[in-house]
């Protein structure tokens, strides 16, 4: 007995060995990744030829039991035809997946659960879209542990950063996952600003988790899948993901619903989505799997997905029809406004803009109940006469302060609510704690549709460090008052122009920063040799306080 039980063991041994030996010799495929261009978001996509032979851990939902799906991991294209190939995700050679369902917390599955009539022969009323701007709900880096080594880092950061993931538990994020259908639904639905919606009644057998925002989703007009089915467990691949960015926009007014594009993808030509992924390489979301090739039919990643939704949002949704401002760059920013007026009023920003200039720079501080205002110091005493902090001051008592002109300390809401998108803001944030005004005002940017008229500038790396987080495309100036640091900013891995106290403006300095890819700018240049000698240099920008003056010499010498 003994021995015959050694020999079935040995057996079983043998015959798992052969298993494995057998799962090794299984192909490995490509999978579709974004890869960096010259910024830390823009991307491009190219091939990943990394892969695993061995069998994945299977990820299990924290909190409700759910079978995996069906092997047959195909989806439905955009509802109406299956496709029949699926990729297998770069970094795993699984063919099953548990459903994410961290994307939806515990609290609110009782709700996904609950019941609707269904109704197979009625469509679903229409709802409208809306898209804006929205708010930083998670400031700093994401918790999710698995994301440290992924190319697709800071664009999951930033979806975590406005609320659009949660991630596939609360502490990993699972790029290289495929996206289902129910989960393309919840992204899309708080990229929306996750509208209230309770629909009237149920038009799908197969839904269940998910099941407001996928009917949301098909009231949209965004998906409405193969009804009386959505297949929600489905993948959704890189031609349906085309079709329903662009389908958004659409139904968001953001691009015409009529408009034909094309583009340079030798596979798409004869895809059914050849004018959806048209339509996301006309608008910079996409630059092909390779330069030539989208692959319409694979499937899409988790990583993928928050590039692409990062993109849209930044290229499209966000983006608001506005007069053209000059380049935020161009040479001359006024100071303060002008110095020909009390500095920081309607007064003189109205003057500099009358005068020529498209920039105007705000000092930012804080009052006791969190407001902004812009003033340069931190204490209202010069300007007004009263001898007390802004940050220890309500805005009851900030609003009878007045100065020379006898014009308020105005907060910063109100210089962009007079001047709009029709010159550009250097911002410097100056409160006694810089850090913690950085999502205030990111947030009162984007409620304003500013984000293509705004630069921070401060003197504090970490300050520029943490608007990179949360507002990844602005642009960043990082000021300096001595030789030590400047040469300590070059190095800055945030700031696009380094912007140097006057005394330190010399051809060895500029050329240091042109070297680093950077803008050279300078402050402050108040006299006519200053500004000639700037010209001179190739100084890129600079700070004035005589706007008219320098905008006469850069006619004249530029």
């Amino acid at each position: 007995m003994k021995k015959r039980k050694f020999g079935l063991k040995k057996y079983q041994r043998l015959l798992m060995l052969g298993t494995v030996f057998l799962s090794s010799l299984q192909g490995v495929v490509t999978g579709a990744s974004e890869i960096t261009i010259h910024s830390s978001l823009d991307r491009i996509e190219g091939a990943d030829n990394s892969g695993s032979a061995e069998p994945p851990e299977i990820e299990v939902p924290q909190y409700m039991d759910e079978s995996p799906v069906s092997k047959d991991t195909s989806s439905s294209v955009a509802g109406t035809v299956r496709s029949d190939t699926e990729e297998v995700s770069a970094n795993s050679s699984e063919t099953e997946r548990k459903v994410n369902a961290t994307e939806i917390k515990p609290e609110q599955q009782a709700e996904e659960q609950s019941e609707y009539s269904l109704d197979r022969g009625k469509n679903l009323p229409k709802i409208p879209v809306n898209l804006k701007a929205l708010a930083v709900k998670n400031p700093g880096s994401s918790p999710f542990k698995d994301i440290s080594h992924s190319i697709y880092k800071n664009y999951i950061n930033w979806n975590y950063s406005v609320g659009i993931t949660t991630g596939y538990t609360p502490t990993t994020y699972k790029p290289d996952y495929y996206v289902t259908r129910g989960e393309m639904a919840v992204f899309l639905h708080r990229l929306a600003g996750a509208p209230s919606y309770t629909p009237p009644f149920n038009v799908y057998t197969d839904i269940n988790q998910y099941k407001n925002q996928i009917l949301w989703l098909t009231a949209a007009n965004i998906s409405n899948g193969t009804i009386p089915h959505y297949n929600p467990n489905g993948n959704v691949t890189r031609g349906q993901m085309a079709a329903f960015l662009h389908r958004m926009a659409k139904e968001s007014g953001k691009t015409p619903k009529d408009g034909k594009y094309d583009s340079p993808f030798k596979d798409a030509q004869n895809s059914m989505f050849k004018n959806d992924i048209g339509w996301l390489y006309s608008k910079e979301i996409t630059t092909g799997y390779t330069p030539t090739t989208f692959r319409p039919d694979a499937s899409i990643t988790r990583g993928e997905m928050a590039a692409f939704i990062y993109r849209f949002y930044n290229k499209v949704a966000t983006v608001e029809p506005h007069v053209p401002v000059a380049d935020p760059w161009k040479y001359v920013i006024s100071h303060r406004g002008s110095a020909e007026r009390v500095e920081h009023t309607f007064a003189a920003y109205d003057l500099a803009i009358q005068q020529g200039s498209k920039n105007i720079e705000q000092d930012v501080v804080v009052s006791k109940d969190k407001t902004l205002y812009v003033s340069h110091d931190l204490s209202a005493k010069r300007l007004t006469g009263v001898d007390k902090l802004y940050s220890e001051m309500t805005d009851s008592e900030i609003s009878k302060l007045r100065v020379a002109n006898g014009e308020p300390i105005h907060t910063l809401q109100s210089v962009f609510e007079r001047y709009g998108n029709k010159v550009n803001y250097i911002v410097e944030l100056k409160a006694a704690d810089p850090l913690a005004q950085v999502v205030p005002f990111v947030n009162m940017v984007r409620q304003n549709a500013l984000e293509n008229n705004v630069v921070s500038q401060s003197f504090v790396e970490e300050v520029l460090k943490k608007v990179d987080v949360v507002a990844p495309n602005m642009p960043q100036m990082r000021l300096v008052g001595t030789q030590a640091e400047f040469e300590q900013a070059l190095n800055s891995s945030v700031a696009h122009t380094i912007c140097m106290v006057w005394s330190i403006m010399n051809k060895d300095n500029v050329d240091k920063v042109h070297k680093q890819n950077k803008a050279a700018s300078a402050w402050t240049l108040s006299s006519e040799a200053d500004i000639k000698k700037a010209i001179s240099l190739g100084v890129d920008n600079y700070f004035t306080n005589y706007t008219g003056l320098a905008i006469r010499l850069e006619k004249e010498y530029r």
